[in-house]
């Protein structure tokens, strides 16, 4: 009866009166007290029971009736009702009385406007124009409007496609790195605000922030620049939540719902605010059973768990961080064919199991995306799993596979080049530190080629991220190069 609540609290009043009249029609009988006690009231079921005067087994089978009912009166929404009737407007013209079926047809675009269903009006203005057709200006008005919500229900479509070609650019960027496929990504943010700018559409609105808020927590490196949005961003996310809250018999949010935890959560963790991250996250938490094996939302998994790791990197809480792993592994399947997510994925399972310590698992989860990755296709996204592969190596112990790893990174990219700097330097301090010779020299040397690269590991070309050699880290590699010396 909660769940019960929490619906018919949510319904406009144009709903709830719907709701009402398809249930108990113009009693005021039981069903009425219970709908209108929860629609009133802050819902408490021994208040209610007493209300009812009825016994404990007629209050369960009223309940049960009545979920029952109401189950059925909301899968028929309003919404779907007001597409049922744009069904016969094609043929309103052959009605007999034409002021009628014109006063019809004005009602049922005063409700279209208000959902923003550009497809729905496109009909009812063509029926209009034509029922004007002896009246030329008021014929030239709807056929404007016909012509005009014609451009705009191709722009949604547009708008939409543009939202899955972003997430689809994205992840080929990030595998590549390639001036041409960020370009591409700025085209479509482009293009997509032009589209905003043409219509004014709370649809567009939603889709057109939806790419902004993930282009700024994705390609914003500097975390300060990013935390001045947080006014911007959050006064965004909350209009965004107030449009989904006024519409939300509508499928196009209902399906996009979570979206809104999904991006506060983004936000909040890619800035550090752990403790408002966690709020939004508790909610996303719930609902993810729900969602994690659509492949709609496999982008916005893959980003959730990279800004679960931007959590991880100030808090450590490696319990939260591992949450949601078993449900992952249960439920959470990705299309061979999407290279970003399969590789993201294996790396957040790498980088799991090298917080955990076990560095068989980062190497398993590694190799498995390897074999499959087309190295000059996606350089960068082998870049990052080798240069994983050189660390635990070193950290292991295991000389050969590192002395392999490394030639295979310099095969691969030119170390020379002022973008591969970082790489080049981890990889000389690993070879430093690991080596055979003066304990404290290799030390010093090796702590200025890490502290290089750190200066060097910044913007899009970063590597290893999550991970901090820290001093501990730094010892146990060197007491690598003292047992070689000693071997």
């Amino acid at each position: 009866m909660e769940n019960l609540s929490k619906i018919v609290k949510k319904l406009s009043d144009k709903e709830y009166e719907h709701l009402l009249e398809e249930v108990v029609g113009n009693k005021r009988n039981k069903p009425f007290l219970v709908l209108e006690y929860i629609r009133k009231e802050t819902f408490d079921e021994e208040i209610l029971f007493q209300r009812l005067d009825i016994n404990q087994n007629a209050y369960y089978t009223l309940k049960s009736r009545l979920l029952d009912k109401v189950a059925v009166v909301l899968s028929h929404k309003p919404i779907n009702t007001i597409k049922e009737k744009v069904a016969n407007v094609s043929v309103s013209i052959f009605h007999e009385d034409k002021t009628l079926t014109i006063k019809f047809l004005k009602d049922l675009e005063k409700e279209l406007l208000e959902y923003d269903l550009s497809n729905e009006l496109i009909v009812v203005y063509k029926a209009l124009a034509r029922h004007y057709i002896y009246e030329p200006e008021e014929y030239d008005k709807y056929d404007l409007l016909y012509n005009k919500h014609v451009a705009y229900s191709l722009a949604m479509e547009k708008a939409e496609d543009l939202l899955l070609k972003f997430i689809r650019e994205v992840g080929n960027y990030r595998l590549t790195r390639e001036k041409e496929d960020f370009e591409k990504i700025l085209r479509i943010r482009r293009e997509m605000y032009n589209i905003t700018e043409m219509f004014s559409s709370h649809r567009l609105f939603v889709l057109n922030n939806i790419i902004s808020i993930y282009f700024q927590c994705i390609f914003i490196t500097n975390i300060e620049e990013l935390k001045a949005k947080e006014m911007e961003i959050e006064g965004i996310l909350k209009e965004i939540e107030s449009i989904f809250d006024k519409y939300h018999l509508d499928a196009f949010y209902q399906h996009r719902r979570p979206l809104i935890d999904f991006m506060f959560v983004q936000y909040y963790y890619s800035i550090g605010s752990i403790a408002r991250g966690n709020v939004y996250y508790k909610s996303l938490k719930e609902r993810l059973p729900d969602v994690i094996g659509k492949h709609s939302y496999t982008f916005y998994i893959i980003m959730l768990l990279r800004a679960k790791l931007e959590k991880y990197y100030l808090d450590k809480n490696l319990d939260d961080l591992k949450d949601l792993n078993d449900l992952l592994e249960e439920d959470f399947e990705i299309d061979d064919i999407e290279v970003f997510h399969r590789v993201r994925y294996s790396i957040f399972k790498a980088y799991v199991s090298f917080f955990e310590e076990d560095y068989d698992g980062v190497e398993e989860a590694i190799k498995d995306i390897k074999g499959s990755l087309p190295h000059r296709q996606y350089l960068q996204g082998c870049l990052e799993c080798q240069v994983f592969l050189c660390l635990i190596y070193s950290l292991t112990g295991k000389e050969d596979k590192c002395k392999k790893a490394m030639a295979s990174l310099e095969r691969q990219i030119d170390m020379d080049d002022p973008e591969n700097r970082n790489v080049y330097l981890l990889i000389k301090f690993l070879k430093h530190i690991t080596k055979h010779g003066d304990y404290e020299r290799r030390l010093k040397v090796s702590r200025e080629y890490l502290a290089e690269y750190y200066k060097a590991n910044v913007g899009a070309n970063q590597v290893l991220r999550f991970i901090n050699i820290d001093e501990e880290m730094i010892l146990k590699l060197a007491a690598i190069g003292s047992k070689k010396a000693h071997k």
